[in-house]
């Protein structure tokens, strides 16, 4: 046969011409390797630039990323890691641009937790009227196991000062003060300079390595934050564990986690908050409360969640009255339970990675990975 004509197939009048597709083939695949070619080069200027922390640039070469890449979710996690640890360090201070990461991950449908609540309707209770009995009813846990007390923190504070204290006292009726009572000064004022300087982040690691069980509650306390803002939309910026990895950060306070509510931001500088906006932070800063309650029975931390709700609330014009921010604040921690209770799985899976210190990328994979929509 010449293979220089069309190849007739089934009847004289039905011709099919091969040469032309394999030419158009042939074609095709080229430029598919051009374009594999192209893609593994930016991958590998991406990885050049991450590794040098230029978080910027690499953000730059990720947007040029094909949005069919199936190293998108991959190399936008390990952006998030680079990115959160320096601004953890202070290296870099773009906030802003981490949160358009998460933007770009999400518009790669990369993440599908992400802002997965984001309007009142899909929240568990909507109905904002939230009484007491309604509280334990619908939550299941009684209402003094989430009112914090600040049971652990003061006695290691306590603690303190009475070994101080004592040593001084009980050197003086031992007649052996001139001993004992330098080291009872210096002790007391070392639990001082430690509380005032060093925003008592000595002490909280003795009494963490005396009681382990309390660094498990700080860290699942975080981790309730942790998850519900990133299930709101807030994207968070990374997490501390210790008031000591507070001070060796150089950010003020203890224990928290960093979250960046951008409507907030904006709505603050024009001096109005929506409903929506109140009803979202307000939900964050219960989510610790609500993580303790059902993890513990009883809600240790988040004193300071409540004040920062507290002041909030009471600073609108026209302020809150009583009533009403304690409707808000139930409301709140009912709704940061139900989501806790629904994502169990995701809530695990973050409190184990969070427990192996992995960076801020990773533990939203597993977020991700174990999610309930």
């Amino acid at each position: 046969m010449d293979e220089r004509r069309p190849q007739r197939l089934f009847a004289p009048g039905f011709v099919i011409s091969v040469r032309p597709v394999f030419k158009k083939s042939r074609l095709l695949f080229k430029a598919s390797r051009r374009n594999c070619h192209c893609c593994c080069s930016q991958v590998e200027e991406f990885q050049k630039q991450l590794k040098s922390g230029r978080v910027q640039e690499a953000f730059v070469l990720f947007k040029q990323l094909p949005s069919h890449s199936l190293l998108d979710p991959g190399v936008g996690f390990q952006l998030l890691n680079v990115a959160s640890t320096l601004l953890l360090k202070r290296q870099y201070s773009n906030q802003v641009q981490v949160a358009e990461i998460y933007d770009e991950l999400k518009r790669r449908n990369c993440l599908k937790a992400f802002g997965a609540i984001d309007s009142v309707e899909k929240l568990p209770e909507p109905r904002k009227q939230v009484g007491l009995d309604k509280l334990v009813e619908t939550a299941k846990i009684p209402l003094e196991a989430l009112r914090p007390r600040s049971q652990s923190i003061f006695s290691y504070q306590l603690a303190g000062i009475s070994l101080s204290l004592g040593l001084i006292f009980f050197g003086r009726i031992l007649h052996i003060e001139n001993i004992i009572r330098p080291i009872g000064i210096c002790l007391l004022f070392a639990f001082l300079y430690d509380q005032i300087a060093l925003q008592g982040a000595i002490f909280e690691e003795l009494y963490k390595n005396l009681f382990p069980v309390y660094k498990q509650k700080v860290l699942k306390h975080e981790a309730g934050h942790f998850l519900v803002s990133y299930l709101l939309g807030c994207p968070v910026r990374g997490i501390v564990l210790s008031a000591w990895e507070s001070l060796s950060l150089g950010i003020p306070g203890q224990a928290g986690t960093l979250f960046f509510d951008r409507k907030l931001e904006s709505e603050l500088m024009t001096g109005f908050l929506t409903d929506a906006t109140i009803d979202r932070y307000s939900i964050v800063l219960m989510a610790g409360i609500a993580a303790e309650a059902l993890e513990y029975g009883q809600a240790e931390g988040g004193q300071s969640d409540e004040a920062a709700l507290l002041r909030v609330l009471t600073c609108l014009n026209p302020p809150w009255s009583k009533e009403r921010v304690f409707n808000q604040a139930r409301w709140a921690v009912l709704q940061a339970i139900l989501i806790l209770k629904k994502q169990k799985k995701a809530y695990d899976a973050l409190v184990d990675a969070l427990s192996r210190k992995k960076p801020l990328g990773d533990c939203i994979a597993l977020i991700e990975a174990h999610y309930v929509p």
